[in-house]
């Protein structure tokens, strides 16, 4: 399980767990009661859990952001009836409507004030790109990514990267679980550099000949002795 997706998990397990509380809170105040309808419960419970996924950053693709919005808001919707109906807020179809029309005009509310703070966002960090900055703001996978095609007005010459950069580069072509193995790739060629009293640097840039071409990859290979011959750290 990847980072996003862990962090997707707990945010849902939390939200889960206070709309469960808040359930036992708040139900027996509205029924004038001390009984938990366990539908009602579950319903909180639901909105709670989509409380959870709504604090998640948006989607990269406008199309791919608008579907998962919609879902969202349709299980979010359903969860809302069923408490409606579960608490006797309302006393027809008309009353449940009337309710999942101010739940959808609250959650469009909800929604723009965090696409526009997302927009503002995303509009400075491409302004910090184009000045070669920002960086730090994003996974190193992204940023190499954004690198390698040239985005967001992004111009840097592949052939001559910093180390840093060429790391992310590598990391943008490999899936996300190989990352650790290339890290450790690096670090036992620096260690097998310091050993045979070789540039660190070169063994850490040697790890990554796809980006590198070839008779500069091997002109660094040849300045890093080993026994018999030059040591390749691929």
């Amino acid at each position: 399980m990847n980072k996003e997706k862990r962090s997707g998990w707990i945010r849902m397990l939390i939200g889960g767990a206070l709309g469960l509380l808040g359930g036992f809170v708040w139900v027996p105040y509205v029924l004038y009661s001390r009984e938990y309808p366990p539908l009602a419960l579950l319903a909180c419970v639901g909105l709670g859990v989509m409380a959870g996924v709504a604090t998640q950053p948006f989607a990269e693709s406008g199309r791919e952001l608008l579907l998962r919005s919609a879902g969202h808001f349709a299980v979010t919707a359903a969860f809302f009836a069923l408490l409606v109906m579960e608490l006797d807020m309302a006393s027809d179809w008309m009353g449940v409507l009337f309710w999942e029309g101010l739940l959808a005009l609250l959650y469009l509310l909800i929604w723009l004030g965090r696409w526009i703070g997302w927009y503002v966002e995303v509009s400075q960090l491409r302004e910090l790109l184009v000045r070669g900055k920002g960086r730090e703001y994003l996974l190193p996978s992204v940023y190499g990514y954004i690198l390698m095609n040239h985005l967001y007005g992004t111009q840097v010459h592949l052939k001559c990267l910093d180390l840093p950069e060429l790391r992310a580069c590598s990391y943008s072509m490999i899936r996300h679980k190989r990352v650790a193995h290339v890290m450790g790739v690096e670090e036992e060629a620096v260690k097998l550099a310091k050993f045979w009293g070789a540039d660190p640097e070169l063994a850490r840039q040697a790890d990554r000949p796809i980006l590198i071409p070839p008779r500069r990859y091997f002109a660094r290979l040849h300045q890093i002795p080993g026994p018999g011959g030059p040591v390749a750290f691929v």
